[in-house]
Formats: structure tokens, sequence, C-alpha cells
């Protein structure tokens, strides 16, 4: 972390983050009208996957600090 206490960019996170976004972003049309596609169940997934990799490379890191440092 820099001096002022912010996280440090990390484009890993940043990158999957962004397409976590763009697929939840998809969905918010979705009511408690419209069935449950098949289409909906698969971006469901792969946000699930984005989450799990965001923790795994936030947990590598924090095991491997030397592997970060610069």
């Amino acid at each position: 972390m820099n001096n002022d206490e912010e996280p440090d960019f990390d484009v890993v996170i940043d990158t999957l983050q962004k397409r976590y976004d763009i697929l939840n972003d998809m969905d918010k049309h979705v009511n408690e009208f419209t069935p449950f596609g098949i289409m909906q169940q698969i971006r469901m997934q792969h946000c699930h996957e984005l989450k799990i990799a965001m923790k795994l490379w936030q947990d590598y890191k924090k095991a491997n600090p030397e592997e970060f440092e610069w």
C-alpha cells in the first residue's frame, strides 16, 4: 500500500472486476416476471467463477508478497 492508505492498483483484480460488472449489469433488467433463462444461468456461473478467481488471486498475493515487491 502507498502512504495515503489507498490500495495499490491491481490490474488482475481490475480486469476481473470489470468483466464481473458487465455480466452482472446484464441481469439488472430482470424482474420476477422474467423467466430464468439459460443465458442468465451462464452469466451467474461466470460471475461466480470471476469472484472465485479474484479471491484466489488476492490469497496468492498475500501468501507470496516477495513476488510482488518491485
